[in-house]
């Protein structure tokens, strides 16, 4: 054992470990085995987004498009400056179609979604789903969203005769949640009410795996074709099951009520089962369940987030409001997708919130074809890429006092002076989120509806600055975040 040790921290040390430096590429010293992946005792650990943007710090420093970082053994690229970013994400998107996140479509149907597919089967489906998200849709969908943001003032009513003190990250998963229920499925999840329901268990569980879980997706990302023949799972059982068995539940009630009645995600997915696409019950309840938890965390984030700011900085809070109570009368004071398209103000604080705390920190990308950067520098085929968006949000050669809110950076001018990969939230090109425009729609709805009747403000417990726990996949604050909630008279 210890001969089959010796040799393997040989292999790993004199020869895994020297791709970046035989080929002139700047990179950050790996540690036996795990490279560059975080070890120590869990207390020291960060968020993955904030390990990157270390590095990202690091590397930056040299002149090349890109530099690299090991995970166990394998290589990886971390993209250092814009325009090879915007090449990346569009003008050579050829070279870069797949994310290269591992999917397991035998072992784990429900891992091969919109998010995870490759080309060749992502852009077939991504045509068929695009026309969920158009503005008539987006219209009908706020009507929805509405009638749920009218149940959380009244949620947040009730909560606040039991104190002023609120929790309201998981406010804001229940928020969100209902909302999808609604909306994509037709199903009311009532989790404003029930703060235990189980939609939002499940959701929270996608993106908040165990320590084991964690461990295995670093495993499944390093060593893709390997974890296949172990038969490795992004999802654990219990998650594939609930998905399967809602989407089996909804489809019969919708095979009786006749096609078309609701005209939401399911029909389309429904549809798509009954045209030539032929979608299987595991290919639908792969994108519902992709659907919906990606856009439970990802708004109830922002929400929480945004509030958090808004509580820490009085004026702006206030600035918002007036825009509110300027622009509700013209629409009866009734929450519609024209009056919220009306709040650009609104607009600046949404697009510093998802600044200061983009859901997804990094986006990642394959090498499809072999590419040769500007520089010369070479990305063989299979290698794969991530784009740190926490760092890029926050590097104050980009950003002058990043830490600091400032919706103004998003003034129409401000935006026109910076690159346009500068700002990534929801990613750029032919593979940036489908449902960003949803994400937007529901947020706005959410802090018009809480805004126009409370005011909140920073709670004993709430923190200065935000910390991240290291147990999401996405940026989520660590412990809860606390604020105070006033009623407005």
């Amino acid at each position: 054992i210890i001969v089959v040790v010796v040799l393997l921290y040989m292999y790993v040390t004199q020869w895994a470990f020297k791709y970046w430096d035989k080929r002139g590429i700047a990179y950050i010293a790996p540690k036996f085995p795990l490279g560059n992946a975080q070890t120590g005792k869990p207390s020291t650990r960060m968020h993955s987004s904030v390990l990157f943007a270390s590095f990202y710090a690091q590397l930056k420093r040299s002149d090349g498009s890109f530099g690299g970082i090991y995970l166990f053994t394998r290589p990886i690229a971390v993209a250092l400056k814009l325009d090879f970013v915007r090449d990346v994400l569009t003008r050579d998107f050829q070279h870069f179609s797949d994310r290269g996140i591992f999917y397991n479509e035998q072992d784990d149907p429900l891992s091969a979604n919109l998010f995870t597919l490759t080309w060749d089967k992502w852009s077939v489906l991504r045509a068929k789903l695009t026309p969920t998200f158009s503005t008539g849709r987006m219209k009908e969908m706020a009507v929805l969203v509405a009638k749920v943001a009218h149940e959380l003032q009244f949620c947040l009513r009730e909560t606040l005769t039991k104190g002023s003190t609120v929790e309201i990250k998981d406010l804001m998963g229940r928020f969100t949640t209902d909302v999808i229920g609604s909306c994509a499925f037709g199903i009311d999840c009532n989790s404003l009410r029930d703060p235990q329901n189980t939609f939002k268990e499940m959701a929270q569980r996608v993106f908040q795996p165990s320590s084991r879980s964690r461990f295995q997706q670093l495993f499944m990302t390093a060593f893709p074709s390997l974890a296949k023949l172990l038969h490795m799972r992004t999802f654990d059982r219990q998650i594939t099951s609930f998905f399967r068995a809602v989407v089996e539940e909804t489809m019969r009630h919708r095979d009786l009520e006749g096609p078309g009645q609701r005209n939401d995600f399911m029909d389309l997915l429904i549809k798509l089962r009954d045209s030539d696409a032929g979608l299987t019950t595991n290919e639908i309840a792969a994108q519902a369940l992709i659907f919906f938890s990606a856009g439970f965390e990802s708004s109830s984030s922002t929400l929480a987030f945004c509030l958090f700011e808004l509580s820490l900085n009085e004026s702006i809070q206030r600035r918002v409001r007036e825009e509110i109570e300027a622009i509700s009368p013209k629409y009866d004071n009734q929450i519609t997708y024209e009056s919220i398209s009306e709040m650009k103000y609104l607009d600046m604080v949404i697009n510093e919130t998802l600044r200061k705390y983009p859901p997804l920190g990094s986006l990642f990308r394959r090498v499809t074809q072999p590419y040769m950067s500007p520089e010369g520098e070479i990305l063989a085929k299979d290698m794969n890429l991530i784009i740190p968006i926490y760092a890029i949000h926050h590097d104050p050669d980009i950003y002058e006092d990043p830490e600091i809110f400032i919706p103004d950076r998003f003034a129409p001018e401000e935006v026109r002076r910076r690159h346009r990969c500068a700002f990534l939230p929801f990613g750029d090109g032919p593979r940036n989120c489908i449902a960003l425009r949803f994400g937007i729609m529901q947020t706005k709805i959410g802090l018009v509806a809480l805004l126009r009747r409370f005011a909140f403000r920073p709670s004993s417990t709430t923190p200065r600055s935000m910390s991240f726990t290291r147990k999401s996949l996405t940026l989520t604050p660590d412990g809860g975040l606390w604020l105070n909630a006033v009623e407005l008279v």
